[in-house]
């Protein structure tokens, strides 16, 4: 079972340049593949010994997926049957994720998870500051959908927004070590690769979250000395002699005025179905005719079209499913809100939700659910304690 976890920790490394077409638009990834393998034989264990649990959070995940499924079965007769199967697939992605919250909840071995959790986001990093160097230029392969980003790290999610999310996990999650151990050079330098790699992103909305978590880190701890380091960092982003600033300034007006065009869109959408939504993973099929019916993957890597994690809870699942997710979302920082860094973490996924739909990015979710799920441990030994 340590293998398949390692090799499911590993092939989350491979990011978006493995994606292999099923039918009807669904894509899979080598670590989806590796984590059904995984599940299947740790619950076919312990189911035969009956000795786990579904954790704290176990309530308010049955309701968020069966807010999920009704605003899905309301939305059906309007659809094909490849735009169905289609819109289907990401609801068992997510409970297929939620899998590794239930399993690590479950296990003794948290630093396990920890350290190797840790360990691929350094490499991500690593392969991030590789690529600004050997591959900086994005733009041939814009004909596959993806955005040209131009020197600028995306490693490889092809991403720099969603590389710049991966990476300031990778930083919280290297300060509860540091924590733990004290200003170790070893970790040290390795927050340093890490912090250089989210500088070199140049993602807006990864700057914002890292100022965001980094001032409450500072209220938290009550120091001055914190809230210098935001200044000192953001005067390194607006002063760096990067290539890039010429061609993807930070101050660049015409994504922002695409952003604001998407949210008002985006409202426009809720108000047609603000009870029960347009249906989960749904919307794709409604603004572009004909998604999933060809045996062939969907040329846009788009999250179904809503830069915003709010917005697209309530476009797709309306007020039933954004009451059921705001319920989860407040049992998970009930759960964790004692851990400084588990907060953080919330907190930088709500702040970079708000500019993309990053909480449901499946690197996120497996990064969120796996730290869940260690904090879900962590709060049972704490209280067998006492």
């Amino acid at each position: 079972m340590s293998f398949l976890a390692t090799l499911f920790l590993i092939s989350l490394l491979s990011g978006q340049l493995i994606r292999i077409p099923i039918a009807y638009g669904i894509t899979v990834y080598p670590h989806d593949i590796v984590l059904c393998c995984y599940l299947f034989f740790w619950f076919t264990l312990k189911y035969k010994k009956k000795n786990f649990t579904f954790g704290s959070l176990g309530k308010p995940l049955c309701l968020f997926l069966i807010a999920l499924l009704a605003s899905f079965a309301v939305n059906a007769l309007g659809h094909t049957v490849p735009e169905l199967i289609n819109g289907i697939s990401y609801s068992i992605r997510i409970a297929l994720y939620i899998g590794l919250y239930v399993v690590i909840s479950n296990t003794k071995k948290k630093s396990f998870w920890l350290s190797r959790l840790y360990g691929i986001g350094v490499l991500f990093g690593i392969l991030g500051i590789v690529q600004y160097i050997a591959y900086p230029n994005l733009r041939n392969l814009e004909y596959l959908g993806w955005d040209p980003h131009y020197y600028r790290l995306f490693s490889t999610l092809l991403d720099p927004n969603y590389a710049g999310l991966f990476l300031i996990l990778t930083f919280l999650l290297g300060m509860n070590f540091l924590l733990k151990n004290g200003n170790e050079i070893t970790f040290l330098v390795l927050q340093a690769i890490v912090l250089s790699a989210l500088t070199l992103t140049l993602s807006r909305s990864s700057y914002v979250s890292f100022i965001g978590i980094v001032f409450l880190y500072a209220w938290w701890k009550k120091s001055w000395k914190i809230l210098i380091g935001i200044v000192v960092f953001i005067g390194i982003l607006f002063w760096l002699p990067l290539p890039q600033k010429n061609v993807t300034p930070i101050l660049r007006l015409e994504t922002s005025v695409s952003r604001m065009t998407n949210w008002a869109q985006s409202v426009e959408l809720i108000k047609k179905a603000p009870v029960f939504g347009h249906g989960f993973n749904l919307l794709r099929s409604i603004q572009e005719p004909g998604y999933g019916k060809k045996d062939t993957e969907n040329i846009s890597h788009a999250s179904a079209g809503v830069d915003n994690s709010f917005l697209f809870v309530l476009a797709t699942t309306g007020l039933v499913g954004a009451v059921a997710w705001g319920y989860l979302l407040f049992s998970m920082w009930k759960l964790g809100r004692k851990n400084i860094v588990y907060v953080l973490s919330l907190v930088a996924i709500g702040i970079h939700s708000l500019f993309v739909n990053s909480m449901f990015y499946p690197w996120i979710m497996i990064w969120m659910w796996i730290l869940t799920g260690i904090e879900e441990k962590r709060v049972n030994v704490k209280n067998n304690l006492k």
